[in-house]
């Protein structure tokens, strides 16, 4: 993949083949042209978003296949995690890490599915707002359920990447009349 770094002529002036197509990237790239200096694209600010899309994912991946040390490496050592609104744990990441572990080791299938990031920079820290959405198979119930919410991260840069120092999970958009679950289900069809 080649990367260049000619003035700005298009959507797409330096991004390459794999970024040209991230939905992250694509709302990025417009604000980092808008945010950049003169007819120049701004590449660090489109690196960090690049890479903040990635740690997104990683989170995702992270629940998804329930690998919980990689679910860890999207934090900070010191990091606070607050899923309290899914009745899950409020505390460190391996307090969290535990308490999702426990949960979700009899959910045969979650799938998280994060959009409208939204991202806003202040030096070498960040702050993430997105939308989550997740289908879901739950013990005992043989509808497929839904449930969605919204994530709220503080990001660090580390000199290994972008962390999250803390995430808070907001009240869930969509509610099953069960508090503990927060979804809603629909019949399979």
């Amino acid at each position: 993949m080649t990367k260049t770094s000619r003035p700005y002529t298009g959507l797409i002036a330096t991004l390459d083949q794999r970024t040209a197509y991230s939905p992250v990237t694509r709302h990025g790239v417009m604000e980092a042209v808008s945010a950049g200096k003169g007819d120049r694209v701004d590449q660090r600010a489109i690196e960090d978003r690049i890479e903040i899309g990635e740690l997104l994912a990683r989170y995702e991946r992270g629940v998804d296949s329930k690998d919980w040390d990689l679910w860890r490496s999207v934090f900070t050592p010191d990091a606070y995690v607050d899923c309290s609104s899914a009745g899950a744990a409020a505390g460190s990441r391996d307090e969290v890490a535990a308490c999702l572990a426990r949960r979700l080791s009899q959910t045969p299938m979650t799938q998280h599915l994060i959009n409208n990031v939204e991202i806003e920079f202040d030096g070498d820290r960040a702050k993430v707002r997105a939308l989550v959405f997740n289908p879901m198979h739950l013990p005992g119930i043989q509808e497929l359920s839904f449930c969605g919410t919204r994530y709220h991260h503080d990001l660090v840069r580390m000199p290994e990447g972008w962390k999250s120092e803390r995430l808070r999970r907001r009240e869930p958009l969509v509610r099953e009349s069960s508090p503990t679950l927060t979804c809603t289900t629909r019949r399979r069809g």
